[in-house]
């Protein structure tokens, strides 16, 4: 909930935008998303219903790999767009990030002033690093499909929707730590699973802040199992940072009906 109203996670984006490329594209695995473009949120406005409409192009062969270009729509309204990459196995990944830093003073993100995530999207179980570098945390992996959805698609997620959102999360209590304000995800250019699933356990998620400016910041996230294995990594993520989200994320509940 974002400003009194209920917002479609940039994550739950991912999981649709491969459900779309793999649908005529049975056999294949999802290997990742290229230009990842959020262009304008799925707002949901109270007692109100959207269609989404995944639209996916013919794939297209490169490198031993397949690219489908997907769009998100509601109306004439395009929400976002991916290049999404297929192929009959996954690749394989070292992780290569490394953060200094302490733990955070205050380590209950979830206060409604920092982050305006609901119970169902409290995926940050403990902070580990958080300093100019970037920051570090274990994150919780999501619960089955149909936990979240009436009628999912596929009884098993793709990628993580909890996991990849936990870490967006993060990026936005490292801009309030960092910066004093708020931030958004915008895009990523690089999203690669060298797993088939994320592990139920959780993931130590390790996010290097590359580049800032006024307005945007650009990361690099890796997300490993218990074992260190690198299960995913997200190369180029960026966000908006804006002092005005505050504001916003407080008010992260619906408006109470009038009798």
């Amino acid at each position: 909930m974002i400003n009194g109203r209920a917002v479609l996670p940039m994550a739950l984006m991912v999981e649709w935008l491969a459900h779309a490329a793999l649908h005529d594209n049975p056999g294949l695995e999802l290997v990742g998303l290229d230009d990842l473009r959020v262009f304008k949120g799925v707002i949901l406005e109270p007692d109100t219903r959207v269609m989404i409409r995944a639209l996916a192009s013919a794939p297209e062969a490169h490198e031993g790999l397949e690219t489908v270009q997907v769009e998100l729509h509601s109306g004439n309204t395009l929400h976002a767009r991916a290049r999404v990459v297929l192929g009959g196995q996954l690749g394989e990944g070292t992780p290569s990030l490394a953060v200094a830093g302490g733990p955070l003073v205050d380590a209950n993100v979830y206060d409604g002033v920092r982050l305006f995530h609901g119970p169902e999207l409290h995926g940050i179980a403990r902070i580990d690093v958080c300093g100019p570098e970037g920051i570090v945390a274990e994150t919780l992996t999501a619960p089955p499909p149909a936990v979240w959805i009436d009628q999912p698609l596929r009884n098993r997620w793709l990628a993580d929707p909890l996991a990849l959102d936990s870490a967006f999360q993060l990026m936005i209590v490292w801009c309030f730590e960092q910066r004093g304000i708020g931030s958004l995800p915008t895009r990523f250019a690089r999203y690669r699973q060298f797993a088939r699933a994320f592990p139920a356990s959780g993931v130590r998620t390790t996010i290097r802040v590359d580049r800032q400016g006024p307005h945007q910041a650009e990361a690099t996230i890796e997300f490993c199992d218990s074992a260190g294995r690198l299960v995913a990594r997200i190369d180029g993520y960026e966000c908006v940072l804006d002092a005005s989200l505050g504001e916003a994320f407080a008010r992260n509940a619906l408006p109470a009906e009038v009798s």
